[in-house]
């Protein structure tokens, strides 16, 4: 079969969330998705999917965070909102903080160990 059925079909695995979805979008059998599933065409092709559509859900999410987080921050603000509610807010914004904060060190930690393991092999 050509690469352009397969592409077509890691496609549909991507958009569909399964195998079994994508053999019938496709208009193929079970048997011959889960061989084509196998391929390593098409594990890379899934791969390049699934990439390029986290990469535009994070560009989005990236976009909007500025709003959401000016959104919780006059819900925090606002007196005239129940207490509690007010409370969840500030602590949501906390805890995002430290959980960048960690993401940060993290990134750096694995920055050194990258650098590290190409010092050691060249």
């Amino acid at each position: 079969m050509s690469a352009s059925k397969r592409q077509r079909f890691a496609k549909a695995i991507v958009e569909n969330g399964s195998v079994g979805a994508a053999a019938e979008v496709c208009n193929i059998s079970t048997s011959t998705a889960y061989r084509w599933a196998k391929e390593q065409e098409v594990i890379d092709s899934v791969r390049q999917l699934k990439r390029a559509k986290m990469s535009a859900l994070s560009a989005y999410m990236t976009k909007a965070s500025g709003k959401a987080v000016d959104t919780v921050t006059t819900i925090m603000n606002d007196e005239e909102v129940n207490p509690q509610t007010r409370l969840q807010a500030a602590m949501f914004l906390i805890k995002i903080g430290y959980e960048r904060l960690d993401m940060d060190d993290l990134e750096k930690r694995i920055e050194a160990l990258e650098e590290e393991a190409q010092d050691y092999q060249g």
